[in-house]
């Protein structure tokens, strides 16, 4: 394994432990989302740090709100890597009263209002949550039984772009006809839709890349999980680098994994769920080598576009592990 990677490896168990600690109350589906929020940015989970910030949310947030519900660890996880946490939970806090004058309250809105809060200034929170009020209709509208409260986070980050809102739901609509015809979870189809959609290219290039990825990783002894983890695949998929490349991070994180303790082969998360994490860390990997050794400014800006967009995809995948703790629990 490339030591770098390796290195990330090992940074991304000591977060998983040292969030552990800090949250032993929270489901083991959370500590590796809020490990690998501090992964992705290269960065070491401190406990004091983490109490000190969730001692703030306490602070600052009714014992009932959902910004103390099950994204309570996500949050403070992102305060904890923000350089003045008090001010950007204040900025996520009039990001979430925007988002509550379009949506109802539940466990993704905080999650919705952190992104807000991190990407767009105060003056627009309103007019964003709007558009995406309007986006997430549209979403309703051709899937009324699909959409849902984690979509909120989708119609958000499609919000953040310059596309018209039509276009958008038209360029969702035809990656989720052509995955349909290879997945059939509605539900993940739908949120694999969405990640796609957030990138540059055209839907069936895009689609084609991702089952590709699928196919080599099974071809590969690798079999990726076609629920909640479809979406990570989407982001996995829309890295810039080539499939054998992410064929070889991929077996290299999932064998670093098996023998840490969670991931075993007979004890802690199953394939499904190891494969899904693999998939975060080498994203964070592959993206973090494209920051650190592209030279020019000129090249920087020839990739900026496409790496905001899987950027916004990884937040959005988020949602896939979220969503593997809810389902978890029913």
């Amino acid at each position: 394994m490339d030591q770098k990677l390796l290195s990330l490896c090992e940074r991304y168990i000591k977060n998983r432990d040292v969030i552990k600690a800090a949250f032993p109350g929270e489901s083991d589906y959370i500590h590796p989302v809020c490990a690998l929020i501090f992964t992705g940015k290269e960065a070491t989970a401190d406990a004091d740090t983490l109490k000190n910030h969730h001692d703030l949310l306490k602070e600052k947030v009714g014992a009932f709100s959902y910004l103390r519900g099950s994204a309570k660890a996500v949050i403070v996880s992102m305060l904890a890597l923000d350089e003045d946490p008090e001010k950007r939970l204040e900025r996520a806090l009039g990001a979430y009263t925007s988002l509550k004058n379009h949506f109802s309250s539940g466990n993704y809105l905080p999650l919705a209002a952190m992104i807000l809060s991190g990407e767009a200034e105060e003056s627009a929170f309103d007019d964003i949550s709007a558009r995406a009020r309007e986006i997430y209709d549209l979403m309703r509208k051709e899937h009324p039984f699909l959409t849902s409260e984690e979509d909120v986070v989708y119609a958000l980050l499609f919000a953040f772009s310059k596309e018209r809102n039509a276009d958008t739901i038209t360029e969702t609509e035809r990656i989720y006809k052509i995955a349909k015809e290879k997945f059939h979870s509605s539900n993940a189809v739908q949120a694999l839709s969405h990640v796609l959609a957030l990138c540059d290219g055209r839907a069936d290039e895009k689609f084609e890349r991702t089952a590709a990825l699928f196919d080599i990783l099974k071809a590969n002894k690798l079999k990726y999980g076609t629920d909640y983890e479809l979406a990570t695949l989407g982001v996995l998929a829309m890295l810039p680098a080539s499939t054998e490349e992410i064929l070889a991070d991929m077996k290299d994180v999932n064998d670093f994994l098996v023998t840490q303790k969670g991931y075993g082969k007979f004890f802690g998360f199953g394939r499904n769920i190891r494969l899904m994490h693999a998939a975060m860390i080498v994203s964070a990997y592959r993206l973090g080598d494209i920051g650190n050794t592209v030279a020019t400014v000129s090249a920087q800006m020839a990739i900026a576009a496409q790496q905001t967009a899987i950027i916004a995809a990884q937040n959005a995948a988020l949602c896939a592990i979220m969503a593997a703790n809810t389902a978890s629990h029913s």
